[in-house]
């Protein structure tokens, strides 16, 4: 892992710690562990409200009020997303932690998922010898 990977991954758990106050432990320990593209995703009655990712060494967020960005290597919101809060204050890295924070916190569910937990068993497509295929499927059957 390059140096740059490692600060991203560093910065990542250290937010993941801040946002996910009292709850934060057992999500450490799944994304210090996780291998590829890591998501933080905070959930309310089964909706998305937000996510914090580390994909190599950037650090993207996205909030269910249509804020979505980078954290790292520099704080920057992306084109389309919106830039003033409500009360028409404009988004900064502090402004937006603090909602990432307060969306978290409030979430119903926290989960991370990694490359590994994008793998569908259901999607496994398998190459038979149509010699085989009819056996195959009478045990499948039976």
């Amino acid at each position: 892992m390059n140096a740059s990977v490692t600060i991203a991954k560093t910065k990542y758990l250290s937010m993941i710690a801040d946002l996910a106050g009292q709850r934060a432990t057992p999500l450490l320990l799944l994304a210090g562990h996780a291998m590829g593209t890591v998501d933080l995703v905070g959930s309310h009655n089964d909706s998305d409200v937000a996510t914090l990712r580390i994909c190599g060494d950037n650090i993207e967020f996205t909030c269910y009020l249509g804020v979505h960005g980078t954290f790292h290597p520099q704080f920057c919101l992306d084109e389309g997303s919106r830039t003033h809060s409500l009360t028409g204050q404009q988004y900064t890295e502090d402004s937006v932690i603090r909602l990432l924070r307060t969306c978290i916190r409030n979430a119903s569910a926290l989960r991370i998922e990694d490359d590994s937990t994008l793998f569908d068993p259901e999607d496994e497509t398998f190459v038979v010898d149509p010699a085989v295929d009819e056996e195959l499927q009478e045990v499948h059957n039976t």
